[in-house]
């Protein structure tokens, strides 16, 4: 199992320099770090036996291993997809049908009958899929939708501008932080920013399974092109938009976070 473990973050070091996708690691390290402070006892204590690192610290993983041999089919669990009845599509190339394996798989105590590498990849999946279904840009909706499949998904070409310039959407949300002004911020500044949803609107958030939480998913990426229209351009945009934009993403983080605590501590009873 250590060998295992070695082999792993080798990997995912040799690959730390280059870009993170979706969120981009502060995000998708802030998921991991909200869920934390929400685990139960249980659920944190075999987190900690599997992982032997926090969830934060494993929040961009998957980006950094899904070019790797052994790793690759990981690749298509980054994206939630729609489909024609506006609902998440349990296709196994989406995120929805990985969440969902992994729960089935480990929960009510199975997780004991497995690899500790292998509980260990699930947990590190989790973290990072939970998180990406939040993001807005990795929702793909159908050809018949607006915005267009082509537009939504790994072909990304929903434009907005930047001083004039064209600028995929999906390039700006991967780059957020240093996009809208938060570069080198720390962990704790952006816990301060995210976990702040009240008990009564965490434990709505945490309802459900990963179907209910990807149709919430699916309403928050078309709020999102409303919020950020074709053309728009983010070096003209007032404070009060950009601190809209913000607090979006913000709030997104959040949800990703409650619920990833929800599957780890339904898994980990």
């Amino acid at each position: 199992m250590k060998r295992a473990k070695l082999i792993i973050l080798t990997i995912a070091s040799a690959f730390i320099a280059f870009e993170a996708s979706a969120w981009g690691a502060p995000q998708h390290s802030t998921v991991g770090y909200v869920a934390t402070r929400h685990l139960t006892p249980e659920a944190k204590k075999w987190c900690d036996h599997y992982l032997r690192h926090s969830l934060a610290y494993y929040g961009p993983w998957m980006d950094h291993i899904r070019y790797c041999e052994g790793f690759k089919a990981s690749r298509a669990w980054h994206g939630l997809y729609v489909t024609e009845a506006n609902e998440p599509s349990t296709h196994e190339r989406g995120a929805m049908a990985m969440i969902k394996r992994v729960r089935e798989e480990m929960k009510d105590g199975k997780h004991l009958m497995m690899n500790d590498s292998i509980v260990a990849d699930n947990i590190r999946y989790l973290i990072h899929t939970v998180g990406e279904i939040h993001c807005p840009v990795h929702v793909a909706f159908p050809l018949s939708f607006e915005p267009r499949y082509e537009e939504t998904s790994e072909f990304n070409r929903y434009d907005i501008k930047k001083k004039g310039k064209t600028l995929r959407l999906h390039n700006f949300w991967d780059g957020i932080g240093w996009q809208l002004g938060r570069r080198g911020w720390t962990m704790e500044q952006y816990l301060e920013v995210t976990d702040t949803f009240s008990e009564e609107e965490r434990k709505k958030a945490m309802q459900g399974d990963e179907i209910d939480w990807g149709r919430d998913c699916i309403k928050d990426a078309v709020k999102l092109y409303d919020i950020m229209p074709r053309g728009m351009d983010i070096a003209k945009i007032s404070e009060e938009k950009r601190q809209e934009i913000w607090d979006y993403a913000d709030y997104l983080v959040a949800k990703g976070g409650y619920r990833l605590a929800a599957i780890l501590n339904e898994i980990f009873k």
